[in-house]
């Protein structure tokens, strides 16, 4: 730049745009420089003093200093004063008054040869263009501005350049090009103060127009840019980075963007243009409407009155100077005068303005009255309850809007045939076919539309014989579930057209009545749904209660009504808790946590109640204790599986046995079934039961050793509440109880307790029990059948069975032999049990190689079935995928197969093996003396050790003569510390 004395650095125009003093004491300063100075300085003083004026938004002070800046400049100074009024101007958004400002300018430097200033008059030219909305002129003449200017240099008019440029670059849509400008101008030394913040703020737009911008890095360079602007006291800067924050938060920073347009609008109607605050209402519109009309709107009727009293008072005024002109120089008074005919075009805009306001106010004012009529219209719609006289008041309704002589719904059905449901004024013939396809294209567009002459019924309407006929329209009512019906209006006069704002408002019209439609169409739904729901809350057996969310009752079906022993009409609309008898269900339902089968006592019985709440209140169901466990257990007790097809085998006294035991099951007398352990017993006894007329009925059964003698009476007939410690409370049916009229099991009934075998016997003979802690009889209905695997003649002789209840139990006996006395039926159990393994796991049939059948068929089994079974499926497991034939012996069998073709070498207590096989009873004998030996006679744990009750060890010492003596314990034999399973090889 030229350091000549009229140079722009020596005239500080742009100086007030850097540094970091606040804009109102430099104003002050230069003030001061302004009231002492003379000559070239005044003037600067006087120039400084308009451009910091202008930035803090004074601009009638501003325009002030300019005027006193120009009285005083002397000619080499015009070309700085008409760039300082340029920059004043456009603060303020005169853009006319800057296009002017700027020619002078441009008039004066073009002959002094300085390019800042003609750099200048660029850059201030660009900001015109785009305040203008020019943007791509603003762009050329931006960058034009910026070559004028000497590469390197680093001073505020460098740095504006490069803002103005990269502003109207944003403004184009050119991103990148105006972020590589603002890049530029942060690093310059100059960019501080007002430039620098400015700076900033650009920046954060360009962010924002990126597909991700960084929200929190744009959000901290804003606020740091907004507090540099209050800091310098320029108002409008502070109220578009206000605005700027507003867009932040609309891309999804937190805030609301209505609270920064807010805050920017006090500042910006003190000091921001007709564009800034152009700009504020389109915002507020976007986030916010409601607010822009509380801040922005004003009073119409004042506005109109202040423009006529300014029109006349303007036209008054240039009148009286006319007449002044005319007496003055009457030779001039026939010249046409410029100014005169400027004054007078200015007059006619204003008053053409004023009529449009007036007309703008007018349709106003019918607006509101169009309004007021649909909300009138909405009321009178919101109280019709029934379809047809909606359906009927509909057309009356339309009429009242609009100037119509005649209305009707017509409604297109499935098969697109137009239909009139409610005459109104419409002729009982159907219209043409031109007509229908007219309605059906008024339907397709879903808005209200006009129907030309040519197509509507001739008969429509009072004046058919009139030409041409009024005007005639459809409005298609958008309903949920009457999708294409309409509404035909006729107008009443050939001379009323239907206008835009017409069909606007009918349009609203057919949208209420679209919507009273469905909400009727609803409300019919749910009084439908209500009948159904009280139908099928009688029809459900349960009861069932409804409360709602403060605890009044609702609802209940005469199930409750009965189980509860009240009146619908008690209770309904009232508390549970208010009625005294029904206060504990009230207190459990109004915990509002869900119930699952909880049982509540009542006077009236026990209940078992399940409850789930729902956003309105609670629902539940209720059911009588008694009656739920009599079903329930009716229903999950019966659990025989098998039949009689189920029972392998053809050895003679097996299927003898079979053959009693289908006889038997015909009738419903006492069975008792003896056999080993794994013989099949309680499968003889389901088959039995699924065989016999009572198959129907549960299926109960009870192992009696697998319970104490302290329990096994309540299992057996059950309890009352409060029988003991624990007792539920609600008491607990026994077995015999469950099996009601079915089959109960009475399970290895040989380990029975000698007390409880009397309380049985007496239970049998009389068919009559007692719930343990009740004292009412209660009848036995079912048919028993006892299993056992204990000899029970041998246990009568001992003293451990009761004779009577063995006479009792066995009206029917049926032996079931083990399975070593039936070795033809091995091959047959093992292929059977084979074919369910394959079958359970989908894979292919297994065969046994012969040799392993030999050993199976060679095995004695003390087991039985139940062994052959889990052993066979145990060696099928360990088959590969691809195998198909057991070629190995289970190792259990193998080992026991060795045994018994090598025999033991030592006994128990050293004695050596006798060359001939030693009796089972002297096996047993000397295992038990072993066992109570090696005690020191503790029965206890020498029959632990054998693994049998201590009942059993007694009656053992009893049979075989034992000797209880105490001796010092020795090491146990291999025979001691395993169970017993065969014969014994000696």
């Amino acid at each position: 730049m030229s350091r000549k004395s009229s140079s722009l650095n020596d005239f500080h125009i742009l100086e007030p745009l850097v540094g970091e003093r606040p804009l109102g004491s430099r104003l002050e300063e230069s003030r001061m420089r302004f009231e002492r100075g003379r000559g070239t300085h005044q003037v600067m003083a006087a120039l400084e003093c308009a451009v910091l004026a202008a930035l803090m938004g004074r601009r009638a002070e501003a325009e002030s200093f300019l005027l006193r800046g120009r009285s005083v400049a002397t000619r080499e100074l015009e070309g700085q004063v008409e760039l300082a009024s340029a920059l004043v101007l456009l603060e303020a958004g005169y853009s006319a008054r800057v296009a002017g400002a700027l020619e002078r300018a441009e008039a004066f430097w073009s002959a002094q040869e300085e390019p800042a200033s003609r750099a200048l008059c660029l850059i201030l030219y660009a900001q015109v263009l785009l305040l203008d909305g020019m943007s791509t002129a603003a762009v050329r003449a931006s960058l034009e501005g910026l070559d004028q200017l000497l590469p390197g240099e680093e001073t505020p008019l460098t740095v504006h350049a490069h803002l103005v440029a990269a502003e109207c670059l944003l403004a184009a849509s050119n991103l990148p090009e105006a972020l590589t400008l603002l890049e530029k101008a942060a690093r310059m030394s100059a960019c501080t103060g007002l430039l620098a913040a400015r700076a900033a703020v650009l920046s954060v737009r360009g962010g924002l127009a990126q597909d991700m911008p960084h929200l929190a890095g744009l959000r901290a360079t804003l606020d740091r840019a907004t507090e540099r602007f209050e800091l310098l006291e320029a108002p409008r800067e502070q109220a578009l980075a206000y605005m700027t924050h507003a867009a932040l938060v609309a891309k999804g920073a937190s805030g609301a963007p209505e609270h920064w347009l807010a805050r920017a609008h006090p500042l910006l109607v003190k000091v921001g243009t007709a564009k800034d605050l152009r700009q504020l209402r389109q915002a507020f519109r976007c986030v916010a409407p409601h607010k822009a009309d509380g801040l922005i709107d004003t009073d119409l009727f004042s506005v109109m009155e202040e423009l006529r009293e300014r029109h006349a008072r303007l036209k008054d005024i240039l009148s009286a100077q006319r007449d002044a002109r005319s007496s003055e120089h009457p030779h001039l008074a026939a010249l046409p005068s410029p100014l005169a005919k400027i004054a007078d075009g200015a007059l006619e805009s204003v008053h053409l303005t004023e009529e449009a306001l007036i007309r703008a106010l007018e349709h106003t004012l019918l607006d509101r009255e169009r309004l007021g009529l649909l909300v009138v219209v909405s009321q009178q719609l919101a109280g019709i309850g029934e379809m047809e006289e909606l359906l009927a008041t509909i057309p009356r309704l339309a009429m009242g809007l609009i100037p119509a002589a005649v209305a009707g719904l017509v409604e297109l059905d499935n098969d697109g045939n137009l239909q009139t449901l409610h005459q109104g004024s419409l002729p009982p013939e159907l219209p043409s076919e031109c007509f229908r396809e007219a309605v059906l294209s008024a339907f397709q567009q879903g808005a209200p539309q006009r129907i030309p002459d040519k197509v509507r019924p001739a008969q429509l309407g009072r004046t058919q014989d009139r030409a041409p006929q009024p005007q005639c329209a459809l409005i298609p009512l958008h309903g949920q579930d009457r999708k294409r019906l309409g509404l035909v209006l006729g107008l009443s006069d050939t001379r009323t057209v239907l206008s835009e704002r017409d069909l606007e408002q009918l349009a609203v019209f057919g949208s209420l009545c679209g919507a009273a439609i469905t909400r009727v169409s609803a409300n019919i739904s749910l009084q439908q749904a209500a009948a159904r729901d009280a139908a099928t809350l009688a029809a459900i057996r349960e009861g069932v209660l409804t409360l709602d969310h403060a605890g009044l009752v609702c609802a209940l079906n005469h199930s409750a009504a009965r189980l509860l022993r009240i009146q619908p009409a008690q209770v309904l609309g009232r508390p549970l808790r208010s009625i005294a008898a029904l206060e504990p269900l009230g207190e459990a339902l109004k915990s509002g946590r869900p119930l699952l089968n909880e049982v509540i006592a009542l006077p009236q019985g026990e209940l078992i109640v399940c409850a789930q709440t729902y956003e309105g209140g609670v629902v539940a169901t209720l059911q009588e204790l008694a009656s739920a466990q009599r079903l329930a257990h009716k229903i999950t007790s019966s659990q025989a599986r098998f039949t009689f097809e189920d029972l392998i085998g053809e050895d003679p006294a097996f299927l003898s046995c079979l053959k009693d035991a289908r006889q038997a099951a015909r009738s419903d007398v006492p069975i008792l079934i003896t056999g080993e352990s794994g013989t099949g017993k309680e499968l003889l006894a389901q088959a039995i039961h699924r065989a016999s007329p009572s198959a129907a009925s549960p299926f109960v059964g009870i192992n009696m050793a697998a319970f104490p003698r302290e329990l096994l009476e309540s299992e057996l007939f059950g309890y009352e509440r409060g029988a003991f410690t624990g007792a539920r409370a609600g008491g607990n049916p026994g077995k015999f109880e469950l099996a009601d009229r079915g089959t109960l099991l009475l399970d290895e009934i040989g380990d029975m307790p000698l007390e409880m075998q009397v309380k049985l016997l007496r239970v049998l003979q009389e068919r009559t029990f007692q719930r343990l802690g009740g004292s009412r009889d209660l009848p036995v209905m079912a048919r028993v059948v006892a299993t056992t695997h204990r000899d029970l003649e041998r246990a009568i002789e001992e003293g451990s069975f009761r004779l009577d209840l063995f006479h009792r139990l066995r009206a029917v006996h049926l032996r079931l032999p083990p399975l070593r006395e039936r070795p033809c039926d091995i091959p047959r159990l093992v292929n059977y049990h084979l074919r369910r393994y394959t079958s359970r796991l989908h894979r292919r049939p297994i065969q046994v190689a012969p040799h392993v059948m030999a050993d199976l068929e060679a095995y004695d089994w003390p087991g039985n079935v139940r062994e052959l079974a889990n052993l066979i499926e145990g060696a099928a497991s360990l088959l590969l995928d691809d195998q198909e034939v057991l070629v190995r012996t289970p190792p259990a069998i193998a080992r026991a197969l060795q045994r018994a073709r090598n025999p033991l070498s030592a006994l128990p207590g050293g004695a050596r093996p006798e060359p001939s096989v030693l009796p089972f009873a002297e096996v047993e004998r000397r295992a038990f003396e072993h066992a109570l030996q090696h005690f020191a006679g503790n029965v206890a744990q020498a029959a632990k050790a054998l693994g049998v009750a201590k009942t059993t060890f007694y009656s053992k010492i009893r049979r075989y003569g034992l000797a209880v003596q105490e001796q010092e314990p020795t090491a146990p034999s291999a025979l001691v510390t395993r169970r017993l399973s065969g014969k014994m090889l000696s």
